[in-house]
C-alpha cells in the first residue's frame, strides 16, 4: 500500500481518538527511509492535533513507559514518566496529540511488554490517557529489508491495525506529489529522478542503501547553496548520501547547466520560444515547468510578455501533462499555492477568451462556484488549473 493511502487510512482512525474513542492502534511497517515518521507528522497538522511525542523506541526502557512504582497510603501504584500524557498529568489537560511510539520492533522484549497495556487499553499503569490523545506506532520489516528488529508476537500484532509498505510500493509520483512538493525538496532532485526514477529507492548488494529520506537530507544541502554551488556540493557530500546516483546526478546538472534558465525563457522572442519548443521532447517541457513553478513561488513582477512565454510553454503540453504539473505543483502544497495563485489569476484573466469555449465568463463568478463540473465544461486545457484555483478560493 503507497504511504499516502495508508495516511488517508490511519486518519480515519486519529479522528475517532480525537473524539475520545480510539478502537485500534495503527502499525506502519515498512522499508527504511520512506516517510513513516513524516505522515504522522503530516496528520498532526492536517487534523489540528496540538503537539506529538516521539518515541524512538530502541532508545528507551521499560520504565520510560510504565514508570516507576511507588507507596501511596500502603500500596503501590505506577508513576509514569512526564512526558506520558495521563489523565493525572495536569501539564496535558485540555491538549490532544499524538503519542508515536517509532522503531517499536527495535525495543527490548521488557520494553515491548510495557506497551502492551497503552496501545490496546489507551493506559498507562491503570491511568487513562488525556481524551483526544492517539497512539500510533511504527517500524521496519526486518528479514525482508536487512533491518535488525526485534519480532512481534502474535499476541502482540493482534493488538495492532497494520500497514506494511515493501519497495514495490514506493512510487515517483507519490513521493513528489505528497512530500517533495510539500517539503520544497530542490527542483534539480525532482527534475532528475523523473529521469531516473530507479534513484529515489536504490537498494542493491554492497552499495550504499538510497531512499526518499536520503534526497530529503540533500535536498536541504543544495537548497542552502547557490545553484552555482551545485555540482561541487554534489562531488564532496553527495558519495556520504546518494552513494551510486553522484556520477548519473552530476551528469545531469551538467546537461541542464547547459540550456537556457527559465528567466531566459521567459524573455525569449516569441519566435525563438517557439522555435525552442520544437526543437524539445515533450518530457524536456515538463520538466522545464516544474522549473517555472518553483520560479513562480519565489518572484515577483511579471510581464505580460512572461505570461505569453509560459502561455506557450503550457500550451506544447497533453492534457496528462497539464494534470500532472498542477496537481504535484499547486495543490499539494499550500504555501506555494498561496504564491501561485495571483499568478494563475493574471494569467486566465489575460487569456480567457482561448481557454473557454463559450467566449468571455465571469471569472470572478467562476472561482467562488461550488458547481466544479461546471467548469469542466466550459474550459478545456486550463480546466484543471482553474479547478484546483477554485477549490483554494473556497
Amino acid at each position: 500500500m503507497e504511504i499516502n493511502q495508508i495516511k488517508n487510512s490511519i486518519k480515519l482512525i486519529a479522528q475517532m481518538a480525537l473524539q475520545g474513542q480510539q478502537s485500534v492502534t495503527p502499525f506502519i511497517q515498512g522499508v527504511p527511509g520512506i516517510g513513516k515518521s513524516d505522515i504522522i507528522r503530516q496528520i498532526k497538522e492536517e487534523l489540528g492535533f496540538d503537539e506529538i511525542i516521539d518515541l524512538r523506541m530502541s532508545q528507551h526502557d521499560d520504565t520510560d513507559i510504565k514508570g516507576i512504582p511507588q507507596r501511596t497510603n500502603g500500596t503501590f501504584e505506577w508513576i509514569p514518566p512526564s512526558f506520558i500524557p495521563v489523565i493525572d498529568n495536569h501539564k496535558f489537560e485540555g491538549k490532544t496529540g499524538i503519542l508515536f511510539f517509532d522503531e517499536i520492533n527495535r525495543a527490548t522484549q521488557e520494553v515491548l511488554q510495557s506497551i502492551f497495556e497503552v496501545v490496546h487499553d489507551y493506559k498507562v499503569g491503570g491511568k487513562p490517557l488525556h481524551t483526544g490523545w492517539f497512539v500510533v506506532a511504527a517500524g521496519n520489516l526486518g528479514y525482508e529489508d536487512g533491518t535488525e528488529v526485534t519480532e512481534l508476537d502474535a499476541a502482540l500484532l493482534n493488538r495492532f491495525l497494520t500497514f506494511r509498505v515493501t519497495e514495490d510500493d514506493i512510487s515517483l509520483k507519490n513521493w513528489i506529489t505528497h512530500f517533495a512538493d510539500k517539503n520544497e525538496v530542490n527542483p534539480l532532485i525532482i527534475n532528475f529522478l523523473q529521469q531516473e526514477p530507479r534513484f529515489l529507492y536504490y537498494k542493491k548488494s554492497n552499495e550504499g542503501l538510497i531512499t526518499p529520506r536520503s534526497w530529503d537530507k540533500f535536498s536541504r544541502i543544495l537548497n542552502f547553496y547557490p545553484r552555482d554551488k551545485a555540482m561541487d556540493i554534489i562531488s564532496t557530500l553527495g558519495p556520504g548520501i546518494i552513494y551510486n546516483a553522484v556520477s548519473p546526478f552530476l551528469k545531469f546538472v551538467e546537461e541542464t547547466n547547459k540550456k537556457p534558465s527559465i528567466e531566459d525563457l521567459l524573455n525569449m522572442s516569441e519566435k525563438q520560444l517557439k522555435e525552442y519548443i520544437k526543437q524539445n521532447e515533450r518530457e524536456d517541457m515538463y520538466r522545464i515547468l516544474i522549473e517555472f513553478v518553483e520560479y513562480v513561488k519565489h518572484q515577483n513582477n511579471f510581464t505580460d510578455k512572461n505570461y505569453k512565454s509560459f502561455k506557450a510553454i503550457f500550451d506544447s503540453l497533453d492534457d496528462d501533462q497539464m494534470v500532472a504539473i498542477t496537481q504535484s505543483t499547486v495543490i499539494t502544497d499550500s504555501e506555494g499555492t498561496k504564491k501561485m495563485i495571483p499568478f494563475f489569476d493574471k494569467f486566465f484573466d489575460l487569456f480567457e477568451e482561448e481557454y473557454s469555449t463559450e467566449g468571455s465568463y465571469d471569472l470572478t463568478k467562476l472561482k467562488s462556484t461550488d458547481e466544479i463540473q461546471d467548469i469542466r465544461e466550459i474550459y478545456t486545457k486550463g480546466s484543471h488549473l482553474l479547478e484546483l484555483m477554485c477549490d483554494n478560493h473556497k
